[in-house]
């Protein structure tokens, strides 16, 4: 891995290239870097929406020729599946395990040694639990709400009305990723589905993935397929 020596920037030449898939992500793409300042990539797990939405504020936060200057990333603090209960160390150990799959990321994106904590340290990116959200007003910054659907309505909505001057909000969710219903509670993603279509054209746009934009190994949309079909109450073919 490379060392950044006495620098302090990162820059656009410094992120690998990500190529989009033809489709979907090519139009998800097209709206992360478009003007559109709320953008909703919702659909099956697997489908990038999550790495192109990092990747592409990265590459507008290092490029000066924008108004951006700030990434935070904005996740619900909810477990999947059992809870593990307590957790023992500071903030920062607690939220190690949320924070690893945009360390994973990161280290994909640039060469450089735990360039995630760089990023952090350099004050280009800030990891942001939900309940932190309340009172903050996001200026030149985009905002990634990640796992979106681990969020109630109003959470959305805190989320949403932190926008300041320059901001771009990214929501990135799976319906069939709720782990709020396993805690009798109700996730907020189908009703700002409904209100993200009464917003005024240009102000924000879904692109809505499906089984065949998944990019992951073959398993996982064969899993999907599978899983969506039984759910339909299919017989097996």
């Amino acid at each position: 891995m490379l060392e950044l020596g006495n620098r302090r920037k990162f820059h656009t030449h410094d992120l690998n290239k990500l190529t989009p898939h033809k489709g979907k992500q090519e139009l998800y793409l097209e709206a992360l870097f478009g003007d559109i300042p709320v953008v909703l990539g919702v659909g099956a797990a697997g489908t990038g929406k999550t790495a192109l939405a990092l990747h592409s504020a990265l590459h507008q936060v290092f490029d000066e020729a924008t108004p951006f200057d700030h990434v935070y990333i904005v996740r619900s603090i909810v477990e999947s599946g059992e809870r593990v209960g307590f957790l023992p160390g500071d903030l920062s150990e607690k939220l190690a395990p949320y924070e690893a799959p945009y360390v994973g990321l990161c280290q994909q994106f640039l060469n450089y040694f735990d360039p995630y904590d760089k990023l952090k340290e350099f004050g280009y990116l800030e990891f942001v639990p939900t309940n932190y959200v309340r009172g903050q007003t996001w200026d030149d910054a985009i905002v990634i709400v990640d796992e979106c659907q681990n969020l109630d309505y109003n959470s959305l909505r805190d989320v949403i009305t932190r926008s300041g001057e320059n901001t771009k909000i990214i929501l990135c969710g799976d319906q069939y990723q709720d782990d709020l219903s396993r805690q009798k509670k109700q996730s907020g993603l189908s009703k700002l589905l409904n209100v993200l279509d009464l917003m005024p054209y240009g102000s924000a746009v879904t692109v809505e993935f499906g089984v065949d934009d998944i990019v992951r190994s073959g398993i996982v949309r064969d899993f999907l397929i599978a899983d969506m079909d039984y759910e339909k109450g299919e017989a097996p073919s």
